[in-house]
């Protein structure tokens, strides 16, 4: 999918749930992009009340985010797991090829601690194994790959930009294999 690229300045790294999110148990989440260059038919990230400011078909990255991730998680106490990426964008979107903003991410929550749990719809994610090695072993860290349908037709119709499902499955297999955790966000159900 071919888009053009917004650049902006986030305000803020990370986000304090006020409750542990009830679908992962992270106490935080991040992500380097708003909106997602995918194009999923059923992204609820187009629904009003997920509210993405913007033009949800044009992705923007969050230039300063590993600047911002320095300066706060040395500073916060109560340490948990973060969720990189969300119901409305996919850290390992096609814009993440070029940008290879989670690497850079990835190494400062990995100096910093803190635990992550990575959601995509992406075989892209295999690009970074050793740096979600290490996190496994010292941090803890669980990928979470969507998988919608078993039918590759219909995941064309329904993902248009992202992995064929062969190559999402084999990616959890190598991560599997390579001890880190590994589950299926297996929503929507088609």
């Amino acid at each position: 999918m071919l888009y053009s690229l917004e650049r902006i300045q986030a305000a803020k790294a990370v986000r304090k749930e006020h409750f542990p999110d009830p679908y992962f148990c992270s106490l935080y989440s991040c992500s380097p992009y708003r909106a997602c260059g995918h194009g999923c038919l059923y992204c609820d990230g187009r629904a009003e009340k997920y509210y993405v400011d913007g033009c949800f078909e044009k992705p923007a990255v969050r230039v300063n985010l590993p600047a911002l991730l320095e300066s706060e998680l040395p500073k916060i106490r109560e340490k948990g797991i973060v969720t990189i990426g969300s119901g409305v964008t996919d850290v390992y979107q096609p814009a993440e090829e070029k940008e290879q903003m989670m690497p850079r991410c990835l190494d400062v929550f990995l100096r910093n601690r803190f635990p992550v749990m990575v959601l995509t719809k992406s075989a892209l994610v295999e690009r970074d194994l050793p740096l979600y090695e290490e996190l496994s072993k010292r941090n803890g860290f669980i990928l979470m790959m969507t998988i919608i349908t078993l039918d590759e037709e219909l995941r064309k119709v329904m993902e248009p930009g992202a992995s064929p499902l062969a190559e999402r499955l084999s990616v959890m297999k190598t991560f599997a294999e390579r001890g880190c955790t590994v589950g299926a966000l297996a929503m929507p159900i088609l």
